[in-house]
């Protein structure tokens, strides 16, 4: 692969010319397509290490295009495009792989360091080869333990201490990024199948056409393109565990189909007529509300009693307190090993930062951040600084979320006989979301007041007089709004 070929993907001929032109500039070569059917073909016939795609484009949708260049190489850094800067979509890319996004318009400087950076990673690649592979092995043991302390992940993994031994089906409720593959790593090791094989599968990655085939196998000759006999999934996992990632988005005939293998424990290939035998344990799981989805007539209800034997809901990030210190550190000591560097300790700014932060992407969110700053951090440096961590979120989202949970938290303190002292608790929210944006703005600017106010596009003694009208409040009140 040459380290010179950038693929660009957008609709917007004006964008195009805009990547070409800072690309060119820094002696690599643009190669640009404005559909997602010319896209593809680039795709299966070229080689690339970078691409810029853009989330709609008015054949393909993005996602479909970014599925494919994960097929061709997990390797080659894809950075979605956006005009819409709506969190589900880019929640979404980062799930399918996506190495990052960025929203329109966007800097051509911008475009420089993103460049930079996935040549670094091209780089580090090369020279790491088998090497990196080794050590990253090395780390598998731990990767397949749970990394926290909070109470939360604590009962979480008593209970996968219990339900591990026995055989019964496991369904895990959770959000994109939560470690649901983590989770069915540890249940089947843990288990009396863990000699057996443990099989992945994620349910909306795969065509519906396609699914029946990858699940149950087919007979040669079942259909066009079926030279040979195929071995499905339940038949390689055998004894085994079988994971359906995404189990919501299963196709309804091919839940019916599913269900009378769970019931019967037996299935034929496709295109044949012989009843093979299969023993396996199913660990689904899925980020969709199952229960409603049954309400929509989207998901059987038979299918969700049999695969809910018993359930597992894991936590946001943002719900597991010091954890996020602890899964740091981890990825801290793991990208030391990778990258040969010596990053000892995390600054009590950047604890803040990270702790202030709401991950909407969860700990996918987290390593792919710390993994960014083991890459690009100097290999002198021993502690982890706020310049060296880059969060790409809208203060209004982070605001919103906080003020919500304000209202949420103050509203069952401020009710006496059904009454509510209005001024009061507007008073309070506004001084602790106002409270909650100046800690941010000097996190990040290491308590450089100067640079505080720029970030808030206010001057320097409108930001002190509003630290010392929130001061004035904390004295006045008692803890009692205080979080």
């Amino acid at each position: 692969m040459q380290i010179g070929n950038i693929l660009i993907v957008d609709d917007d001929e004006g964008i195009r010319r805009s990547f070409t032109s800072v690309v060119n500039k820094m002696g690599l070569t643009a190669i640009t397509v404005g559909t997602g059917k010319e896209a593809i073909e680039f795709v299966k016939n070229k080689d690339f290490f970078l691409a810029f795609l853009d989330l709609r484009l008015p054949d393909i949708s993005g996602i479909k295009i970014l599925r494919k260049i994960r097929d061709k190489d997990p390797n080659i850094v894809v950075i979605m495009i956006t005009g819409y800067a709506t969190m589900e979509s880019a929640i979404e890319a980062i799930d399918q792989g996506a190495y990052d996004y960025i929203k329109k318009p966007f800097k051509s400087d911008a475009i420089k360091i993103i460049i930079k950076l996935a040549m670094e990673k091209h780089r580090l690649s090369k020279e790491i080869g088998l090497l990196q592979h080794e050590k990253v092995s090395q780390f598998s043991a731990d990767e397949d333990e749970m990394v926290g302390s909070c109470d939360i992940m604590v009962n979480l993994g008593k209970q996968i201490a219990k339900v591990a031994r026995t055989d019964i089906n496991i369904l895990i409720q959770a959000e994109s990024g939560t470690g649901k593959e983590l989770i069915a790593n540890i249940i089947h090791k843990k288990s009396d199948r863990a000699s057996q094989p443990l099989i992945h599968i994620n349910c909306s990655a795969i065509p519906k056409d396609l699914l029946e085939s990858e699940f149950f196998g087919h007979e040669k000759g079942a259909f066009t393109g079926a030279e040979n006999i195929k071995m499905g999934l339940f038949e390689q996992a055998n004894g085994g565990t079988l994971h359906l990632d995404e189990l919501g988005d299963m196709d309804l005939s091919l839940q019916a189909k599913l269900l009378r293998v769970l019931e019967s424990h037996s299935l034929r290939r496709v295109g044949g007529t012989k009843e093979i035998n299969v023993d396996v344990r199913i660990i689904a799981s899925t980020n969709k509300n199952l229960p409603k989805e049954i309400k929509n007539g989207e998901f059987r209800s038979d299918l969700y009693y049999r695969l809910n034997s018993f359930p597992i809901k894991l936590p946001l990030l943002k719900e597991r307190g010091e954890d996020i210190i602890l899964l740091s550190m981890y990825y801290i000591k793991k990208y030391n090993y990778v990258f040969n560097k010596n990053i000892m300790h995390i600054s009590s700014d950047v604890k803040k930062l990270l702790l202030s932060y709401s991950w909407p992407g969860n700990v996918r969110e987290l390593k792919n951040i710390i993994e960014k700053a083991m890459i690009l951090i100097s290999e002198s440096a021993n502690k982890l600084l706020p310049e060296h961590i880059h969060i790409d979120y809208e203060e209004k989202n982070q605001t919103s979320s906080f003020l919500d949970y304000q209202i949420e938290h103050n509203e069952s303190k401020l009710q006496f006989d059904g009454v509510i002292n209005f001024e009061q608790v507007i008073t309070d929210i506004t001084n602790q979301v106002k409270k909650k944006i100046i800690d941010r703005a000097l996190s990040i600017s290491g308590g450089n007041k100067t640079k505080a106010s720029k970030m808030l596009q206010i001057n320097r003694s409108a930001l002190w007089r509003e630290m010392e009208k929130i001061k004035h409040w904390k004295k006045k009140n008692s803890s009692h709004y205080e979080q």
